[in-house]
């Protein structure tokens, strides 16, 4: 009995009968019959035989499957051995069993791993025939980080790329920057690295944490960038590294505070909503740090690398008034108002309208007036009065009135 997977069989008997049709010369069917024999021979095949299809023994290729680690498939006939290939490279075989734990495998390194299983069987003469392979499974193995004091180890990682790989710390996810992620070391060729060796204040590790360790890798996978995954450590250093806070001033509009050492960049908080500054002096007016009126309440902050935070600085404060009262004019059937930055709305009150409700809210902003013809007023004398709402820090925001203000006429006469 000869053997031959089927990918094998239909390439040869395609060859086979595409050369007896294109042609009926001696020199085809020559080449046809030469196509045979190597056929025969590569099967094995007992010569004193006539050749018949039939005399061709399939072997199926497995149906692979992965659950709880153990990768299962279906035994075929005539198979006798099963043959496991990792990213096309044999890793296991000579087992009849129909399972195997993912274990037996070693597979060691962080990678994406594609794994298919073949059929084999020995013919008599001694030569093994194998079915095409099962339908791939991916097995991912993640990076395995481990803390031991102060060391971090992993194992080693396939197919690096190593400008894309690093130890990194993450923040504080409450803070600013959302817990923003800074290289600790960019060699992750090597498989540990003791914390207490990191260049603390270059990376900014200045607090004594803790800090979320973890290493982000980028491998070569499929000709594409893939970033591995990682479990985290948790690591606290054994003293906090001095960061001095900046001292705050303020004259008129403008605050400035004094650099710090080290400090990259700085956090500006103005009644708890936070801007980031390289600078050590800004215009609250002018760089719409302060856009309502009220009672602004001013800290500062030093940063390093985004993860390290000095304490606040001294507290300052700043003061806008409240907006004053807007003032009414009458031009014809137009009524206009006074605009003011911190006004909101325009509230617009007529005494001589039922209940005497604000009639109309509109925007501060242009156009600062209505036509009161629009109102389909009916023949009467009205008095319109108005008032603006503002937002106020107090410390808290709050929406306030002002005053009304003065008061104008308007007749509608009657009709004729």
């Amino acid at each position: 009995m000869s053997f031959l997977n089927k990918n094998g069989l239909d390439t040869f008997l395609g060859l086979f009968n595409t050369k007896l049709k294109i042609s009926e010369s001696k020199s085809a069917l020559a080449e046809s019959e030469e196509l045979r024999k190597q056929f025969l021979e590569e099967v094995d095949y007992d010569k004193d035989l006539a050749f018949a299809k039939s005399d061709i023994v399939l072997i199926d290729a497995p149906t692979l499957n992965f659950n709880d680690n153990i990768l299962s498939w279906n035994l075929v006939d005539y198979a006798d051995t099963y043959n496991i290939y990792v990213d096309g490279e044999l890793k296991y075989s000579n087992t009849n069993y129909s399972s195997l734990d993912i274990a037996e495998l070693e597979l060691i390194e962080a990678w994406k791993y594609t794994i298919t299983v073949t059929a084999a069987s020995q013919a008599d003469s001694g030569a093994v025939y194998e079915s095409d392979p099962s339908n791939e499974i991916l097995y991912e193995v993640p990076i395995s980080l481990r803390l031991d004091g102060s060391v971090l180890s992993w194992n080693p990682i396939k197919n690096i790329r190593a400008s894309w790989n690093y130890v990194a710390a993450k923040g504080d996810p409450n803070d600013y920057f959302g817990g923003y992620t800074g290289f600790i070391n960019t060699n992750t060729n090597n498989t540990t690295f003791d914390l207490k060796d990191a260049n603390r204040i270059e990376k900014g590790l200045f607090g004594r944490g803790p800090y979320t360790i973890f290493i982000s890798a980028c491998v070569n996978y499929n000709d594409q960038f893939y970033e591995l995954p990682c479990n985290t450590v948790s690591y606290t250093f054994d003293e906090a590294i001095p960061f001095e806070a900046p001292v705050l001033s303020i004259e008129d509009s403008v605050i400035s505070w004094t650099p710090v050492e080290y400090a990259d960049r700085y956090l500006v908080s103005i009644n708890g909503s936070q801007y980031q500054s390289t600078s050590t002096t800004h215009d609250l007016l002018a760089d719409n740090y302060v856009t309502r009126a009220g009672h602004h309440h001013i800290t500062v902050r030093a940063v390093r690398n985004r993860l390290s935070y000095s304490e606040p600085s001294n507290e300052v404060t700043y003061e806008i008034p409240p907006p004053p009262v807007p003032v009414l004019s009458i031009d014809g059937s137009i009524l206009s108002w006074t605009t003011n930055p911190y006004y909101g709305l325009c509230h617009v009150r007529c005494n001589e309208l039922p209940n005497a409700n604000e009639i109309v809210h509109a925007s501060m902003t242009e156009p600062n007036n209505i036509d009161l013809n629009e109102l389909s007023l009916l023949p009467g004398t009205y008095t319109f009065k108005a008032r603006a709402s503002y937002y106020y820090y107090s410390p808290d925001i709050v929406i306030l009135l002002t005053e009304y203000s003065n008061e104008v006429t308007y007749v509608v006469p009657e009709s004729t």
